[in-house]
């Protein structure tokens, strides 16, 4: 980068905004319920 200042500002500029979670890691347990519910319907 050749300014740092610039990208630690538009860092700030977002701030105020809602983090956005990460995709959630889904336990192996209930990625087999869910995989047990779908062979039901």
């Amino acid at each position: 980068m050749s300014n740092p200042d610039a990208l630690i500002n538009s860092y700030e500029d977002f701030s105020g905004l809602p983090e956005v979670p990460e995709e959630p890691e889904v336990p192996e347990e209930v990625e087999e319920q869910i995989k047990l519910a779908r062979e039901d319907e």
